[in-house]
């Protein structure tokens, strides 16, 4: 790779190039461990596939050989049998431009098996000069379709790359970097930290209620504030528990490399002197703090409650 090319980069022209050498079939699965990364990957092939001049996503709205189906990443797609009929019948139409057409199917893993079944047949018998970029897991889609899709496994982007996009997308510079580093190498994660600030007073809260019970408080109002609010469903309690017990690593994360004195690879830049006075003071608790808030991540693995954890969670930290 050349200097200043990500694996991913090189991974996107390689695909490129061959589509444009006809050494590749008409359908891509992009898997990885982020979705939203995926998406992006999937929408800059497209963009370059269909010539808009670069891999800027953003003219593709405009393109009409450009079709996109799927969408948000819920646990079904909301893509129709008859969806997939009117895709195919557009399909056998001439492209607009008499070029080539891409179309990107968004979490393809979660549509339905009538929905992939209707999917697969247009996939057997393709339209010219028609590309299927899909995303999503490869074990959640039929083998009869992941049979024909040539198959792009993502690394995972750095931080400078999760904050050059996080700039790009208008979040200023010291939130951008400091959202970098908090969002474990995930994209997907990285933007929902940055529209949603909801959850940055979650990651202020659940920091704070852990630095006073290592230091000698006990207060159970955290989840009060996280839970009290009776229109959460069980999964969302859940998936907000997992954010608290994040937010709690990271920070813990962090008084380690304090402490081992390996202050550059500080995170939470913007937390640094809380930080500081609980590494210096509590250092012995530290280890086995991280260890109580992996237990409480697996305990919700196997389907404890949301509320009930961090409870026990709050309840186990302070013993140490």
């Amino acid at each position: 790779m050349s200097n200043g090319e990500s694996y991913n980069d090189m991974l996107k022209m390689r695909l490129l190039s061959a589509i444009e050498g006809e050494r590749i079939t008409h359908a891509v699965l992009i898997t990885g461990n982020d979705r939203a990364l995926s998406e992006r990957f999937a929408k800059q092939a497209a963009a370059l596939l269909l010539k808009n001049g670069d891999d800027t996503i953003e003219k593709l709205a405009n393109n009409p050989d450009y079709i996109e189906m799927g969408g948000a990443n819920s646990s079904v797609s909301k893509v129709t049998i008859d969806d997939m009929r009117v895709l195919y019948e557009n399909l056998m139409k001439r492209s607009f431009y008499g070029g080539k057409r891409a179309v990107v199917l968004l979490n393809a893993d979660k549509l339905n098996p009538a929905s992939q079944n209707s999917f697969l047949k247009t996939l057997e018998e393709p339209p010219p000069d028609t590309m299927f970029f899909l995303t999503g897991e490869e074990t959640g889609l039929l083998s009869t379709i992941r049979s024909r899709c040539a198959i792009v496994r993502l690394g995972a982007l750095t931080c400078e790359e999760i904050e050059e996009i996080l700039l790009e997308n208008g979040i200023e510079r010291q939130k951008a970097e400091m959202i970098s580093q908090i969002c474990g190498n995930s994209l997907e994660r990285a933007l929902h930290l940055s529209t949603d600030n909801d959850l940055m007073q979650v990651r202020d809260e659940a920091d704070e209620a852990l630095v006073k019970v290592l230091t000698g408080g006990i207060d159970f109002s955290l989840t009060q504030k996280m839970f009290g609010n009776k229109s959460k469903t069980a999964q969302e309690a859940r998936e907000l528990a997992l954010e608290v017990t994040e937010f709690m690593l990271s920070f813990l994360r962090d008084c380690l490399m304090y402490v081992e004195n390996n202050k550059g690879e500080i995170f939470n830049r913007d937390k640094l002197e809380i930080i500081a006075k609980l590494a210096n003071e509590k250092s012995k608790k530290i280890n086995n703090a991280i260890e109580c808030v992996i237990e409480a991540r697996q305990k919700m693995d196997s389907n404890a409650g949301a509320s009930v954890t961090i409870d026990g969670l709050i309840i186990e930290l302070s013993k140490l």
